[in-house]
């Protein structure tokens, strides 16, 4: 009878815990906010195209646009809410700021990711390397944290140019990842340094 009971508990807790971090396979019933429909990358030549005086950048027409540098930040572009119970603005965020040192790229990627590990709320790295394209090199982080009622994924490239560090951050709730990955590191990959 004892060993019922111990085991009735432990499953009760294990099945807490993984609600609680949002593994729980009701989550992954939310629908896919606007802008991140898969059939917005058949039509990129309708996307719009933003520029700054550092970056541009190219995202489907539904994003809402923010400039305001709430948390520094010198661009995001944040899907409307589903109607679904939907909480969480998904979005893609455009980050700069100077080097503060001569760390070559790859050695700053791992001082990020010992910081994600260090400072985040429940991290679990799922990526991080040194990737290339187009000729350029750039430091990709993909990791999930916890931030009060929401599991996030984050999958983060960062580029040096010059004296100058950039980053681009595509940040959805873990239950749609799978489904705006495809449209969010296709904006992603439209961004250029000037």
């Amino acid at each position: 009878m004892k060993q019922i009971v111990s085991r009735s508990i432990i499953l009760i807790v294990m099945g807490c815990f993984l609600y609680g971090c949002g593994k729980y396979n009701g989550d992954k019933k939310r629908n896919t906010a606007e802008g991140f429909d898969k059939s917005v990358t058949k039509s990129e030549d309708e996307w719009v195209l933003y520029r700054s005086k550092d970056f541009s950048i190219q995202f489907p027409p539904l994003f809402k646009v923010d400039t305001s540098g709430y948390r520094k930040t010198r661009l995001i572009l944040c899907s409307e809410l589903t109607d679904d119970g939907d909480m969480y603005e998904d979005n893609i965020a455009v980050f700069i700021k100077d080097r503060e040192n001569s760390l070559s790229l790859e050695a700053y990627g791992k001082q990020c990711e010992g910081e994600i590990m260090k400072y985040t709320e429940s991290p679990e790295l799922m990526n991080s390397s040194l990737k290339k394209k187009d000729g350029r090199e750039y430091y990709e982080i993909i990791y999930s944290e916890s931030q009060s009622t929401f599991r996030l994924i984050r999958e983060q490239r960062i580029q040096f140019s010059g004296k100058k560090m950039y980053s681009v951050t595509l940040t959805c709730e873990d239950a749609v990842f799978d489904q705006c990955r495809n449209v969010g590191e296709a904006i992603m990959s439209t961004f250029t340094i000037k």
